[in-house]
C-alpha cells in the first residue's frame, strides 16, 4: 500500500509506505504542517492514548502516548517491552517514559530530575566520567567524578578546570 507516492522507491518487502516532509529543523513542530502517520485518541483523558505496537508471535512491545492530566496541556511518550520471564504473554510492561518537561524516567513514573533512573547505571568502557557545570559556561565544570575500571581508580573534581581533588586507588588508599 502506497500512502503519498505512487512508487515504491526500491524497498518492495514494504508492505506499507508513506510519503510526505516535515520540517524537522527547528524545536517546535507545529502539527498543522506535520507528515507521517497520526495516531489520534479521542477521549482526552489521562492515561488513555494510543501507540504503535509490534507483535512477535503471542509476545509483543511498543511505544504509546498519552495526556498526563486532564488539568493540562502536557503529553508524554512511553515505551514498552515484553519481559523474559513471565507466565503471560499478554501483558508488556512500561520501560521508559519521556514526560511533558522533557525529562526521561527509567524504571519509575516519578518525576524527580531531567535524567531519572531506577536501578544501576553500567558505564562501559576503560575510564568514564560524569560531570556537573552547575549552569555554568559550555566547559566550565563544578564537581564530576571519574570511574577507571581499568585500572580500578575512583577520581572526584572540583572547580573551574575539572581539577582532581581526591583519589581512591586500587588498594583502596585514599589520597588527597
Amino acid at each position: 500500500l502506497l500512502i503519498g507516492t505512487t512508487t515504491a522507491n526500491g524497498i518492495t518487502a514494504s508492505k506499507l509506505q508513506i510519503s510526505g516532509t516535515c520540517d524537522l529543523s527547528t524545536a517546535t513542530i507545529l502539527k498543522s504542517t506535520s507528515s507521517g502517520i497520526w495516531l489520534r485518541e479521542t477521549t482526552n483523558n489521562a492515561n488513555q492514548g494510543n501507540g504503535i505496537w509490534f507483535d512477535h508471535g503471542s509476545l509483543f512491545a511498543g511505544i504509546a502516548s498519552s495526556r498526563v492530566a486532564t488539568n493540562n496541556w502536557g503529553t508524554d511518550l512511553r515505551f514498552y517491552t515484553h519481559p523474559t520471564t513471565t507466565d503471560s504473554t499478554a501483558y508488556a510492561t512500561e520501560r521508559m517514559r519521556i514526560v511533558a518537561s522533557g525529562a526521561v524516567l527509567i524504571g519509575t513514573t516519578a518525576e524527580a530530575d531531567k535524567f531519572t533512573v531506577n536501578g544501576n547505571i553500567a558505564l562501559n568502557g576503560g575510564l568514564n566520567y560524569v560531570f556537573a557545570n552547575g549552569g555554568g559556561s559550555a566547559g566550565s565544570v563544578n564537581a564530576g567524578f571519574g570511574l577507571d575500571g581499568t585500572n580500578s581508580i575512583i577520581t572526584a573534581y572540583t572547580g573551574g578546570a575539572a581539577s582532581e581533588r581526591m583519589r581512591i586507588d586500587s588498594s583502596g588508599s585514599l589520597l588527597v
